[in-house]
């Protein structure tokens, strides 16, 4: 039986962090929310989740709505794939990979088109679930939609958030580090510094068919 690879979206194979931050800044002045206590801890995070931590009193549909319009002005020129991320997913047949992001549904076809990646054929959006990262409920729809057992899964995601979320679905959990650092990612089963250099674990552990637990480089 192979092994299916779920990778988070931003971080891991795109760098949307200036869509998001233009976004962000712009929806705080809006609300008189402080930003700074917005992006404490945003990465792997839902909009939705993010919303009702910093302005639990503002009108929540309206207050996303907001945002939603927002990042959709933003994407446009502020996304950027990941190092090694197209060369990875050319490689990758359909049934082997899922996108599995907090990012909303309306938001990641166009981050991919303006990044030149492939659609994956599993999309699994923090609007899919009802619960996001750091409950593993979007790992698991995943594996269920790519009919693969979550022990057959290897997660690849960015942030500490993302990596409880594997570990709490019992999958392999591999970390980049392109935007936290390295001990902050101690909770996964390896850590490499990015994307491209995790490539030839990853394709192995998919080609191979073996058991990628016994096979870890460890952490760098």
């Amino acid at each position: 039986m192979t092994y299916a690879l779920l990778f988070d979206f931003d971080g891991v194979l795109v760098d949307s962090t200036p869509a998001y931050r233009a976004a962000w800044s712009e929806w705080a002045r809006t609300y008189r929310a402080n930003e700074a206590f917005i992006w404490a801890d945003a990465h792997g995070r839902r909009p939705d989740d993010i919303i009702r931590r910093v302005a639990p009193r503002v009108d929540f549909s309206e207050a996303l709505l907001t945002f939603d319009l927002l990042l959709s002005a933003a994407i446009p020129g502020r996304v950027t794939p990941l190092p090694g991320a197209l060369a990875l997913l050319r490689q990758l047949q359909d049934g082997e990979w899922a996108v599995v992001t907090s990012g909303r549904r309306r938001h990641v076809p166009a981050m991919l088109e303006h990044a030149r990646l492939p659609s994956p054929a599993v999309l699994i959006c923090g609007d899919d679930v009802t619960a996001g990262k750091p409950d593993p409920e979007c790992f698991f729809r995943a594996a269920e939609r790519l009919k693969v057992p979550a022990s057959r899964c290897i997660v690849i995601e960015d942030a500490p958030g993302g990596i409880t979320a594997a570990r709490a679905a019992v999958m392999t959990t591999v970390a980049v580090a392109t935007t936290h650092r390295f001990d902050e990612l101690s909770g996964a089963d390896s850590i490499f510094t990015s994307l491209n250099d995790a490539s030839g674990y990853l394709l192995a552990a998919v080609r191979d068919r073996g058991d990628p637990s016994t096979d870890l480089p460890g952490q760098i």
